[in-house]
């Protein structure tokens, strides 16, 4: 088997493709707001290239916080910086419509993926659910 890795800049035109932009979610959160931002101001840089190109971008990571599970401090943190909707699942109909209702430079905040036993188990349902979601993954 073999791969054809792209970097962004490569991946051509995305203006309209839907793009799953897996990001590091794994950041201090106390008394619900993010307190270490660092991992996520590392991917702005990718974040504001893909969205600039038109790009409806949907992104999906998973948080091991000792604190809480669910991404929400994070997407009240993202909000600061981007136009961003929040969906607290991870896949399912509200996500598959919430995808089909985004329009070019739209950011979809996804639920903590570890939060869908799919995730745990490398289950290849759960993996060709999120895939279904995208046309380019970016990790």
């Amino acid at each position: 088997m073999s791969f054809n890795f792209k970097t962004v800049d490569q991946a051509g035109d995305l203006r309209g493709k839907r793009v799953l932009l897996r990001i590091d979610l794994n950041v201090a959160i106390k008394d619900g707001r993010v307190v270490d931002d660092y991992r996520l101001k590392k991917m702005f840089p990718t974040l504001d290239y893909v969205q600039k190109q038109g790009a409806k971008v949907i992104l999906l990571g998973h948080l091991e916080s000792v604190e809480t599970k669910n991404v929400e401090p994070v997407y009240n943190y993202l909000k600061n910086y981007f136009a961003v909707t929040y969906i607290p699942e991870v896949i399912g109909e509200n996500v598959t419509a919430a995808v089909s209702q985004m329009a070019d430079g739209d950011i979809l905040l996804l639920e903590n993926v570890r939060t869908n036993e799919g995730e745990k188990k490398n289950d290849s349902e759960f993996a060709k659910a999120l895939a279904a979601l995208g046309d380019i993954y970016i990790n």
